[in-house]
């Protein structure tokens, strides 16, 4: 009888750390599936970035040709206005 309640207790123990290994994998599960929501995110939020930074390039390339435009009329005006001084 000794025997089968040590056997006993040894199969609640077993169950027992059973049980709580089917615990700490279902928590690592879920940091992981967490943890690829956030991969997503930041990709997601990386690309938005980039899409920004090439939309702000794209308007500084057209303001510095803007202004090289502006320059070109100003030395323009100031050679008519020149030719006309006296």
């Amino acid at each position: 009888i000794l025997r089968i309640d040590k056997i006993t207790q040894m199969m609640e123990r077993i169950a027992a750390a059973a049980q709580e290994q089917t615990a700490s994998m279902d928590e690592v599960a879920k940091a992981m599936t967490n943890n690829a929501q956030i991969a997503t995110d930041v990709s997601a939020s990386t690309e938005e970035i980039s899409a920004s930074a090439q939309e702000t390039n794209a308007s500084a390339e057209e303001i510095a040709s803007t202004v090289k435009n502006v320059r070109e009329k100003v030395r323009n005006l100031e050679e008519i206005v020149n030719t006309y001084k006296l």
